[in-house]
């Protein structure tokens, strides 16, 4: 039986705080897909493996209640993606894990919709906390399902190239 993969590429993000909060940052966890956002958080400290752990496991519940089926994690270096219990609580769901190779930006769409959102977010000019969340909150939903899209084909036009032994610059 052929089991359907659902891609999901998964990244967390700074975003800073105006002047007047201080020089601290809000991190986000977003997953995407070629459709577009498919759920995030923000957090106001740097995630580390506890705080992912409990990132990974409401972003599983959500995957449940939305029942967009198995999974196949797409997910960066970044060291505690790459812990035991991360991969397990992704896997004991019926869902792969998968990484991208070192150094791989062309490879790895979410850092464009990352780009797009801070730069939706900078330009809203929030000057406080409650200012900032509310604009990540309201500004991802401008995200297109056709922005996803493009993203996923020039991902795939990068890695056709490269297996072709292309030099891209």
């Amino acid at each position: 039986m052929r089991v359907k993969k659902h891609e999901v590429l998964y990244e967390q993000r700074q975003f800073p705080i105006s002047k007047m909060y201080g020089k601290k940052n809000i991190s986000v966890c977003c997953p995407m897909d070629k459709s577009g956002v498919v759920y995030f958080e923000n957090n106001h400290r740097l995630y580390n493996k506890d705080s992912f752990k409990g990132y990974t496991s409401h972003l599983m519940n959500h995957l449940e209640r939305t029942t967009v089926g198995r999974c196949c994690f797409i997910m960066g270096n970044v060291a505690f993606h790459k812990c035991d219990t991360i991969k397990q609580e992704i896997r004991i769901r019926d869902h792969r894990v998968e990484y991208l190779p070192p150094y791989s930006p062309f490879s790895n769409p979410i850092e464009n919709m990352f780009s797009k959102w801070k730069d939706f977010v900078k330009r809203s000019n929030g000057i406080n906390k409650e200012q900032l969340l509310s604009c990540m909150d309201h500004r991802i939903t401008e995200i297109s399902v056709s922005d996803c899209d493009g993203w996923y084909r020039n991902m795939k036009e990068f890695i056709r190239r490269s297996l072709n032994r292309e030099i891209i610059t």
